[in-house]
């Protein structure tokens, strides 16, 4: 078949140039030329003409792509299902459709069958965003190849994260149609949303500086507005609002460095959302530098040495350490001073970890007891970060442990932990975890808990790691809370065991009835038996197990999230079966010289014992101990610097150290290695864009405000999920730079800037997405929906009374267009034809020249006869007169 035939008139050309020269007489290459020229032209006809080969009918294909976003009302939904579900009732038999819902992210509903008679809203979509694009690519993917293909796209227009165009491209070019229906929602007659929360990008300790609060109304109302800064109460009042924007001025100043972040709450008499009623903004404070160490003792001998260096420190304990990212830049380095595992989260390390990384930011871990290996760091985002690694060999496990892990099985372990798991099964994970990193001849026990107590796992080794999963499997939730049966009867079984190290690990959620546990766990110590303890969430008896880990000469660890226990029960594990401290005394060994020990003319004082560690391959190993283990390390991590001291600052491994004249210069040159550097540079970072796309622009000077240009700039976006994304930042002018990128998620985001060829510092700076945009009174777009549609040749259908029959109409016999083979082969005729010209015409010349070589042979013969008659009549003439 042929979709333009007034083309096929063209045929009348070639036809009439035949009949012209066919009585002409022409070789072969000539006759094929013509052939050729003919089929040529022909095959161009035909493309133009639209010519395709029908083949036999096609089934229809239909995604029916709904938005649930949050901007989109429940009403407008039923009006989408009810149009679906009709349009489903139209279909044939033999045709076949799908859903995929839509707000933030897309997701498949039903996949494409040919049963499908209503719609459904089974799959959990978040519907803090529009994301067109998504959902479109989703529905692309699950169409065959062949067939007619149509998406039917409902929405409201208002698309916030992505770009539908780019997937309607992909669309178009798999001649895939997307028709469009425009969702209408209700506005609320009463709304009341804050537009925006203006701060300065940048500001000094102490600067008194302004904050701006923008607020919209569609109806003249009162509120009260409330200011927090870093999650704490500044101050409120009462403000009257009008019909429009509002705009509300105050003042204030902060006395910490670092990101901080402004909170406003607004709270109306009169309103519909309240999503719309909060928003955060960051601000970066420049100050002094500052060091943060973390320590349960205040470190004193290392507090007074940096004092003599005017080194300014703050000491905190473990629980008081800053959760945001933002409030950790305050700091240039942080120190861990001899700190357990169990005394910081592993969302905690995951923060340091970044603050490293793509922050600058430097980190020390100082040894003792608690630290390293030793303190459960085996394993964890702070080893990972550390020049150093904490496994030790197999070789320095004890000779013999007996471990028996009390375990609650209460009613509370009962809670979901996430969908199909609950508490009880990530304790059961992690009882796992612990036996599978013990030696495989080491015993290990059991004990199941509620208001009663048995051995849910007997005695055994912990070889038998599938006899161990087996049992412990047939442990159910029930019942109240009683530990101290279980405890005592896990001291007799312990006590009656010869094991060179007997130790007791204890788990529970909830509050214990009342025993004499003081009594009981001071024996159990005074048995040479060690007890530690792991409580977790918010109703645990935190005070009762931080107290029996201590008479027992343990170790606590707390945390919110039972999912943390599978790493404290492995780290503790890690703990009980391997001797990981050297105490004996000696003399540090310099393997490198390094400017952290610049200065350092005498040998270093002789330390009394360490922790052990290995060396990682890339760090630089400069102090060592008598058996060449790492004391002192360092090395680049990311943006950042990272060392190990696995001596102590203390009087137990290093009173001669601390003791040492030059013991506060070492200190500080050990903090100022790792420490992030005092930027030269001037950046000013500016924000652009609607949604979570953002436009980032840059300014760049040096301190005497000259352009900083050619920069190779890298951004690391940081978001408050933690994931990650680089950009690449390009200069636009002279010392202008721009990116542009999207923020997955709502809350603050941490943006590092560097120069990969470490030209400047690199400087951080905060962005924040407030609420989402779906609760941001706009008017619906159609324009968008129009778009798609006119470029994958579809078209807007109308709500009200939606009209299918354009698409109904549409072919569906599957004919395939002949379009693109037919233009490839008159050219490949062309080409052949031009070849076959050349290979003739070479021929031609070649007899055209063999004849006239013979021509001139003969002619010279001729004239060589006519010659010798001529002489001869001469000579006749001349003898015979």
């Amino acid at each position: 078949m042929v979709t333009a035939p007034l083309y096929l008139l063209l045929m009348l050309i070639p036809v009439y140039f035949l009949i012209k020269f066919r009585k002409k007489r022409r070789d072969k290459s000539a006759r094929a030329s013509i052939i050729l020229y003919f089929l040529s032209f022909t095959f161009l006809v035909l493309a133009l003409a639209g010519f395709g080969i029908i083949r036999e009918k096609s089934r229809d294909y239909t995604i029916f792509v709904i938005d649930v976003s949050d901007s989109v009302s429940a009403k407008a939904r039923e009006e989408a299902a009810e149009i679906i579900n009709s349009r489903l009732s139209e279909l044939e038999p033999e045709d076949f459709a799908g859903i995929v819902l839509f707000g933030n992210e897309g997701m498949i509903e039903r996949n494409l069958q040919n049963n499908l008679r209503h719609v459904t809203w089974e799959s959990r979509v978040s519907g803090r965003a529009t994301n067109i694009e998504e959902a479109i690519y989703k529905a692309i993917g699950m169409f065959p190849e062949e067939g007619k293909r149509s998406i039917l796209l409902f929405s409201d227009g208002l698309e916030n994260l992505g770009n539908g165009r780019n997937a309607a491209v992909r669309a178009a070019s798999a001649g895939i149609r997307i028709y469009t229906v425009p969702l209408y929602s209700e506005k609320p007659e009463s709304e009341v949303y804050i537009q925006d929360f203006i701060v300065p990008g940048k500001i000094s300790v102490n600067q008194i500086h302004d904050y701006t609060l923008i607020v919209g109304s569609t109806v003249r109302t009162a509120a009260r507005v409330t200011f927090f800064r870093d999650g704490t109460y500044m101050g409120e009042e009462r403000i009257q609002i009008y019909n429009g924007l509002n705009t509300f001025t105050y003042s204030s100043r902060l006395e910490e460095a670092g990101i901080h972040e402004y909170r406003a709450l607004i709270e109306p008499d009169t309103d519909t959302y309240m999503e719309n009623n909060s928003m955060t903004v960051p601000v970066t404070v420049s100050g002094e530098p500052k060091i943060m160490i973390v320590s349960e003792s205040d470190s004193p001998y290392l507090a007074e040495a940096l004092a003599v260096q005017n080194i300014d420190s703050d000491i905190v304990k473990p629980r008081m350490i800053p959760g945001t990212a933002g409030r950790l830049l305050e700091y240039e380095s942080i120190i861990f001073d001899n700190i357990p595992s169990g005394s910081v989260s592993i969302s905690t390390m995951e923060l340091i970890k970044d603050y490293v990384k793509n922050k600058g930011g430097g980190f020390i871990m100082v040894g003792g007891n608690k630290s390293f290996g030793a303190g459960g760091y085996y394993d964890t985002p702070l080893e990972e970060i550390l020049p150093v690694d904490m496994d030790v060999t197999s070789s320095l496990q004890i000779p013999s442990l007996t471990m028996i892990m009390v375990i609650d099985r209460s009613g509370s372990m009962k809670s979901a932990v996430e969908r199909g798991v609950i508490k009880l099964d990530v304790a059961k994970e992690a009882v796992m975890e612990a036996v599978e990193i013990l030696n495989p001849f080491y015993r290990v026990g059991i004990i199941a808990f509620d208001t009663d107590f048995y051995f849910a796992v007997p005695m055994i080794e912990a070889k038998e790691v599938d006899a161990i999963r087996n049992q412990l499997m047939l442990v159910e939730p029930k019942g109240g809370t009683s530990l101290y049966p279980a405890m005592e009867a896990a001291y007799k079984e312990l006590l009656s065991s010869d094991s060179a190290v007997r130790h007791m690990i204890i788990l529970s959620d909830g509050l214990s009835e009342d025993g004499e546990f003081e009594s009981l766990t001071k024996e159990i110590g005074d048995q040479g038996i060690t007890v530690s303890t792991v409580s977790v969430g918010m109703d645990s008896d935190r005070d009762l197990m931080e107290n029996i880990a201590l008479w027992g000469g343990g170790r606590s660890y707390y945390s919110s999230d039972i999912r943390d226990v599978p790493r404290i029960f492995a780290s503790e594990s890690f703990i009980v079966s391997r001797a990981h401290i050297v105490e004996e005394t000696f003399l540090p060994g310099e393997s490198i010289r390094h400017e952290i020990i610049e200065g350092m003319d005498e040998p270093f004082p002789a330390l009394d014992g360490f922790v052990l560690t290995y060396p990682k391959s890339g760090a630089m190993h400069i102090l060592t101990s008598n058996e060449n283990h790492p004391l002192l390390s360092a090395w680049n991590y990311g943006l950042g610097k990272t060392a190990s001291w696995s001596s102590d600052f203390s009087g137990r491994w290093g009173s001669r150290l601390v003791s040492w004249d030059k013991f506060p210069r070492f200190a500080a040159q050990l903090i100022r290695w790792v420490e992030r550097p005092v930027t030269e540079q001037n950046l000013t970072f500016s924000f652009s864009g609607t949604g979570n796309h953002r436009i980032l622009v840059i300014n760049a000077e040096d301190k005497e405000s000259n352009y900083i240009n050619k920069l190779n700039l890298q951004a690391i976006i940081t978001s408050p999920d933690g994931s990650e994304q680089i950009l690449d930042v390009f200069q636009r002018g002279p010392g202008l730079y721009r990116a542009s990128f999207d923020l997955p998620a709502e809350g603050t985001s941490l943006i590092t800037v560097y120069d990969k060829e470490n030209r400047i510092e690199p400087e951080v700076t905060g962005i924040s997405i407030p609420y989402s945009s779906e609760f941001r009174p706009m008017n619906e777009d159609f324009s968008l929906l129009v778009e798609l549609a006119e470029f994958t040749g579809g078209t807007l259908i109308n709500t009200g009374n939606p009209d299918f029959s354009i698409i109904d109409s549409e072919d569906k016999s599957g004919t395939k267009d002949m379009k693109e083979p037919l233009v490839m082969a008159a050219l490949i005729l062309f080409l052949a034809n031009i070849v076959i010209r050349l290979l003739s015409g070479r021929k031609t010349i070649k007899k055209e020249i063999s004849e006239a070589e013979d021509l001139i042979d003969l002619r010279l013969k001729i004239d060589k006869g006519k010659q010798e008659t001529l002489y001869r009549r001469r000579k006749d003439r001349f003898w015979f007169g």
